[in-house]
């Protein structure tokens, strides 16, 4: 019997794997002991650590070689990010709205000082798995505090403090806006803008995983963006 062929790998975790290691190489500073080792997904966390032991010389070289690896494995980020609707209708919308979330987090994290977090596009492929038996009947405000509150939960965003909720509710609420093409990052600007206006009602409505008030917020601003 001819053996079985290995899996095919799953390219999220193998992004997450590279932009993990990446993550902590560059935390780490001159202190091995600061890497934030424990605090990142797996493989990344068995990987940076497997690096670390080897001594400070070789995770500081290790850096510059994962970077050249994660570029020509993961590639640009190419086209445009679709809308929920969008994301809901196909047939890969977990996926498809991981790799949006990753994207669009990411320019709004930059937008907030904190580019250099870490965003696990795994997480949020699993938050929207853990809602996808429903999210066809339920209006898109709903969605959005929905799936707010599982990234929250799953720890979509690493190293971003209190930026970590307005990152997450604005790329929500962009994502639900109808917005032109050519004005799709003006726009998600615009978004984050919002969020930092509304921070003390975001992040209190974050905190408290508060899906109600989350909603409220998401279908009273959605038309400003």
């Amino acid at each position: 019997m001819a053996p079985t062929p290995p899996a095919a790998p799953d390219l999220i975790s193998l992004r997450d794997a590279l932009r993990g290691l990446r993550y902590a190489l560059r935390r780490g500073g001159e202190t091995l002991s600061e890497i934030p080792v424990a605090t990142l997904p797996e493989p990344a966390g068995k990987i940076a650590e497997a690096f670390l032991r080897q001594g400070g010389e070789l995770a500081k070289g290790a850096d510059q070689v994962v970077s050249h690896v994660a570029k020509r494995l993961l590639g640009p980020q190419a086209g445009s990010i679709p809308a929920m609707p969008e994301i809901v209708s196909d047939s890969n919308s977990p996926e498809r709205f991981a790799a949006a979330c990753y994207t669009a987090l990411r320019a709004a994290l930059k937008q907030l000082n904190f580019g250099e977090a870490l965003i696990v596009e795994s997480a949020a492929r699993s938050a929207y798995r853990r809602i996808a038996p429903k999210i066809g009947n339920l209006p898109e405000p709903v969605v959005a505090a929905e799936l707010t509150v599982q990234l929250l939960d799953l720890h979509a965003i690493h190293g971003a403090e209190d930026a970590e909720a307005l990152a997450v509710f604005a790329v929500l609420l962009w994502l639900q806006s109808d917005r032109p093409d050519v004005e799709e990052f003006a726009s998600l600007e615009a978004s984050v803008d919002l969020a930092k206006v509304l921070r003390d009602d975001v992040l209190s409505a974050s905190t408290a995983r508060d899906k109600e008030h989350l909603r409220r917020l998401y279908a009273e601003f959605i038309n400003h963006v």
